[in-house]
Parts: structure tokens; sequence; C-alpha cells
């Protein structure tokens, strides 16, 4: 004879990406995160090694490395882009741009 006691049923949890209210605050989240910079970048700007930037809307944007080696990363993305001196990459993806600097940098955005 089992004597074990049946399992009460619990209920799936609410999907949370569902409601408007989750999606505000997963983007807060996001923007919120340390050493994450959302200024806006001017046209032309130099970046020191290891020093990151953050584009939010790239869409359209053409990034040009003038100086130093850069790494492209777009949120979501797996391939990532390098950029030598005199390379450009014209952004196709709506995801946030991060750009590093591998080396003293300067990267013109237009």
């Amino acid at each position: 004879m089992n004597t074990a006691s049946p399992t009460p049923f619990i209920a799936p949890p609410q999907d949370l990406w569902a409601t408007p209210r989750a999606w505000a605050r997963a983007f807060v989240r996001r923007l919120a995160e340390p050493g994450r910079d959302t200024r806006p970048m001017a046209s032309t700007e130099p970046l020191s090694p290891g020093a990151t930037r953050w584009i939010a809307k790239p869409l359209g944007r053409r990034v040009t490395c003038e100086r130093g080696v850069l790494w492209l990363c777009f949120d979501g993305e797996p391939q990532d882009i390098v950029l030598e001196p005199g390379d450009t990459h014209l952004c196709t993806q709506r995801s946030a741009l991060s750009i590093h600097a591998l080396s003293p940098s300067t990267v013109r955005l237009a």
C-alpha cells in the first residue's frame, strides 16, 4: 500500500515578460549596469585602451576606426567585429552597440 501523500498541483509561474512593466524593469536594469556608459558620443572621440562606449540606437550609423583597434559588439548578436585603422562598419542592427578600444584609438560616428 502506498502511504505517500499526493503532491499538490503547483501552478506554473505567470509569464513576467508578457507584462509591459516587466519590460520596463528589465530595460532600466540594463541601463543601470555598472560600467555601462550611456553618454551620447561625439562625432569623433578618442578612446583610451579598455574604454567602452555604448550606442543605444546604432541602426544606420557608420562607425569608422581612425586610429588603433576597436572591438564592436551588438547586444544579442553572436558575431563581433574588429576594426583597424581605416576600417568602417555600417550598422544594420537595432540592438545596442558597444565600442571597446583594444589600444589607444579614435572612433568616428556618422
